[in-house]
């Protein structure tokens, strides 16, 4: 619930961590939420669609990365490490959506179709 204050207060920016391939399939993400899969990591580092996302990043108060399931082990820590390490951005302003997606329509919370 602390997330969906901090959306509805508009003091944080959400992260869809999941590939364009798994958001396709579920069709669901949180409202307002930005798409940037581990590809844009990998492959898109210097591309100006990454470079918009990563600017709106960088103004953010917070940043929440979101997977399906949100477990420990899932893409989010290292969307989180690789914007802190390789970006530049806070440690501070990183956090990840526990539960995921999963839990976050499992407590009837928003979602959308795209962002």
């Amino acid at each position: 619930r602390k997330v969906a204050a901090w959306l509805e207060e508009g003091s944080c920016v959400v992260v869809d961590v999941r590939e364009e391939t798994e958001r396709n399939m579920g069709g669901m993400m949180l409202p307002g939420a930005l798409s940037m899969g581990m590809g844009h990591i990998m492959f898109g580092t210097n591309k100006p669609e990454t470079e918009k996302l990563l600017d709106t990043l960088r103004k953010a108060e917070r940043i929440v990365c979101y997977t399906d399931n949100g477990v420990p082990e899932s893409r989010c820590g290292a969307m989180c490490q690789w914007l802190v390490e390789n970006k530049g951005l806070s440690e501070k302003a990183m956090h990840r959506l526990q539960g995921g997606l999963k839990a976050w329509k499992e407590q009837g919370l928003a979602t959308c179709r795209d962002g």
